[in-house]
C-alpha cells in the first residue's frame, strides 16, 4: 500500500481535536460516576494525600505514583538506601515542569494535569501524522482511537508521566522515519529525562541505521556518519539525572538501585514470571487479569516481529519484556501502551471490522473499570 500524501499537522490535529475531546469526556464522566457512587479504598483520615480538598473530580486524577512526583516538586529529592522507598526512582522531567508552570495554576498538581492531558492529545496528533504517512488515513483513525479506548488510558490524563512520554517518544520515531537526526535526538533527550526507558531509544535507533547499512551493502562515510550525530544527544536526559544524583547522594544509579524496595530485581525469564504470578494470584481476579494482559502483551509483540524494523523491533521487546524481568506483572498494561513501533500495527491488526468491534469494546470496557478502579484508590496498572 503506497503511503498517503503529506497533509500535515493540522490536518492531523483537526481529526483528533474532537475524538480526543469526546472520549476524554467519557472517560471523565466515568470518573465522576465512580466518585459520587462507590466507595473509596481509604477513609477520609487514612488516605496518603489529598491534591485537590475541594475539587474530588481533579483529587481523583492524583493517585499512587503521583505521591512520588509530589514530593519532588514539593521537597526535591531524597534518598534512604536500597532497600527504602524513595522518589530518586523517579525522573525529574515530569515533576519540574509541572514546578515550573504551577504559578499559572492554582497548585502544582493542576498543572501536572495540564502538561499529562495536553501532552496527550499533542501525542496522538504526532502518532496520526507518524501512521497516517506510514499507512493511510484509515489506520491513522484506529491508532488514535485504539490509544484513546486503551485499557489503561486513564494515566494519560493522570498526574502520571505517561503521556508526556508519549508525545516524547513517538515524536521521536517519527523524525526517525523522516532521517530528521536532530529531531528524534532532541524528542530522545526528552525522553531519557522523562523515564528510564527513554535512554533505549539510542540503541534502537543504531541498530536501525546498521541494518539499513549492511542491507545496502555500504560502508559509513563522514558525511553518512556525520548526519546522525545528533542521535548521541538522546542520553543527555538522563546523563544530567545521573550527574545529579552523584553530586547530592554520591551515587549515580541508585534510581536503578532502589528498584529492589518495590521489590523488582532485573533478569528474570519473563515466560516464568507470568506462569509464577499466575500461580501466586490463584485467588485475586484483577491480579490474574494483569497476567492475562501481560501474556497479550508479550502475544502481540511475538505477531509483531516480522512486520517491525530493527529499530521498532528493539525498542517494542524492551517496552515489552524489560517489565516482566524484574519479576512482576504490575503495571504491565500500563508500560505496553508506550511501546511506540507496535501502535501502528495494533491499527493494522484491527482491520476487520469484527475485529475492530470486538476490541474497541474490551478496550473500553476495560478503561472504565480500571478508571474507575484508580479514581477509588484500587490499583489499576
Amino acid at each position: 500500500m503506497a503511503p498517503a500524501p503529506r497533509r500535515g499537522f493540522r490536518a492531523s490535529f483537526r481529526e483528533v481535536l474532537p475524538v480526543w475531546a469526546v472520549l476524554r469526556g467519557a472517560l471523565f464522566l466515568v470518573l465522576y460516576y465512580a466518585r459520587i457512587s462507590f466507595g473509596e479504598r481509604f477513609g477520609p483520615t487514612s488516605k496518603p494525600w489529598v491534591a485537590f480538598p475541594q475539587n474530588r473530580f481533579l483529587d481523583s486524577l492524583a493517585r499512587w505514583d503521583s505521591g512520588w512526583y509530589s514530593t519532588i516538586v514539593e521537597n526535591g529529592y531524597s534518598y534512604s538506601g536500597p532497600m527504602r522507598e524513595s522518589n530518586v526512582a523517579f525522573f525529574p522531567a515530569y515533576p519540574m515542569l509541572a514546578k515550573a508552570l504551577a504559578p499559572l495554576f492554582p497548585n502544582h498538581f493542576a498543572a501536572g494535569l495540564f502538561v499529562s492531558n495536553v501532552a496527550f492529545l499533542l501525542g496522538l496528533v504526532v502518532l496520526h501524522r507518524w501512521v497516517e504517512e506510514s499507512f493511510d488515513a484509515r489506520h491513522a483513525r484506529r491508532a488514535v482511537l485504539l490509544m484513546l479506548l486503551y485499557p489503561t488510558t486513564v494515566f494519560f490524563s493522570a498526574y502520571y508521566t505517561e503521556s508526556l512520554f508519549l508525545l516524547e517518544a513517538v515524536t521521536a520515531f517519527y523524525c526517525y522515519s523522516r532521517e530528521n537526526y536532530l529531531g528524534a535526538g532532541l524528542a530522545g533527550a526528552f525522553a531519557s529525562g522523562t523515564r528510564s526507558t527513554g535512554i533505549m531509544l539510542l540503541p534502537a535507533f543504531a541498530l536501525g541505521e546498521i541494518v539499513k547499512l549492511v542491507r545496502a551493502r555500504r560502508w559509513p562515510t563522514l558525511r553518512w556518519t556525520g548526519a546522525r550525530l545528533p542521535l548521541l544527544l538522546i542520553p543527555v536526559g538522563l546523563v544530567l539525572y545521573m550527574l545529579f544524583l552523584k553530586q547530592k547522594f554520591g551515587d549515580p544509579l541508585v534510581f536503578s538501585k532502589v528498584q529492589a524496595a518495590w521489590g523488582r530485581t532485573f533478569g528474570n525469564n519473563p515466560l516464568s514470571v507470568l506462569q509464577a504470578q499466575w500461580l501466586r494470584f490463584e485467588n485475586e481476579p484483577w491480579e490474574r487479569g494483569e497476567v492475562v494482559g501481560s501474556a497479550l502483551c508479550v502475544a502481540v509483540l511475538v505477531l509483531s516481529v516480522p512486520k517491525l524494523d530493527a529499530a521498532g523491533l528493539f525498542f517494542a521487546s524492551v517496552g515489552t519484556l524489560l517489565p516482566l524481568t524484574t519479576g512482576m506483572v504490575a503495571s504491565e498494561l500500563r508500560y505496553f501502551s508506550t511501546a511506540i513501533p507496535l501502535l501502528p500495527l495494533l491499527a493494522v491488526y484491527t482491520r476487520h471490522p469484527g475485529v475492530r468491534f470486538t476490541v474497541y469494546a474490551l478496550f473500553g470496557a476495560m478503561a472504565a473499570l480500571t478508571t474507575a478502579r484508580f479514581a477509588l484508590w484500587f490499583w489499576a496498572g
